[in-house]
């Protein structure tokens, strides 16, 4: 599992990932670094003291229904 922070401060995005190996993080890991290079980068863009909170809610039935609010706690009690 992906997790992007909300909050940006000085262009710099900030990910978690759990995973329930060392194998599935290191393709966690790659997938993203794509993800941050096609969707946040900022290329060209300088910051010295920069905030920004971004909010993204969907409403895609498909997407929702493939979230599992227990995933870290099964990974923390049953992979680590």
């Amino acid at each position: 599992m992906i997790e992007k922070d909300r909050v940006v401060v000085n262009n710099l995005d900030e990910y978690n990932i759990t995973s329930i190996d060392e194998f599935t993080g290191y393709i966690s890991y790659i997938a993203s670094l794509f993800i941050d290079v096609m969707c946040y980068s900022n290329r060209g863009e300088k910051a010295k003291k920069s905030y920004q909170k971004y909010y993204h809610k969907t409403t895609d039935k498909e997407l929702k229904s493939k979230y599992n609010p227990d995933f870290k706690d099964y990974v923390n009690k049953n992979c680590i």
